[in-house]
C-alpha cells in the first residue's frame, strides 16, 4: 500500500487514501486509532481513480481524484469500543474538467458550513 492523497483524522478513525499493490486499485481507507494499522480492522471502499486530495467535514468526506472528479462521502460510525467501525458511502460526484487545467494545479480542497440565502 503506498499513500496517495495524504491523511486526515475523523473521529477517532484514521483516514487515508492509497493505492492497494495487491488489488492493483485506488481506494480510501479508515482504521480505528485504537487498533493497530492491520487491515482485518480496515474499511475500505474502492474509488475510480488516484485520489490527490482528501478532507473532511463534520461527518462528511470529500476528495478529489486525478479524474477531475470531486466526491463527497457519508462517514457513518458502527458499533462500539473496542473495536469501532466506519462506513463510508458515497453521496454525490461532481467533474472539475472544465474548471481547472490540470488535476495537480489544485492545492486544497475543504468544506464550509459557509452559505448564501436570498432574501425577497
Amino acid at each position: 500500500m503506498t499513500v496517495t492523497g495524504g491523511l486526515t483524522w475523523w473521529r477517532d478513525f484514521i483516514v487515508l487514501a492509497c493505492f492497494n499493490h495487491y488489488d492493483e486499485r485506488d481506494e480510501i481507507r479508515m482504521y480505528p486509532r485504537v487498533c493497530n494499522l492491520d487491515n482485518a480492522f480496515a474499511t475500505s471502499i474502492k474509488v475510480p481513480s488516484q485520489v490527490l486530495l482528501l478532507n473532511v467535514f463534520k461527518d462528511l468526506l470529500v476528495i478529489f481524484c486525478a479524474d477531475y472528479h470531486i466526491s463527497l462521502y457519508q462517514i457513518d460510525r458502527q458499533g462500539t469500543q473496542p473495536n469501532p467501525t466506519a462506513s463510508i458511502t458515497r453521496i454525490q460526484d461532481l467533474s472539475l474538467a472544465n474548471f481547472v487545467p490540470h488535476p495537480t494545479s489544485l492545492t486544497c480542497i475543504t468544506l464550509t458550513s459557509l452559505r448564501s440565502e436570498i432574501r425577497k
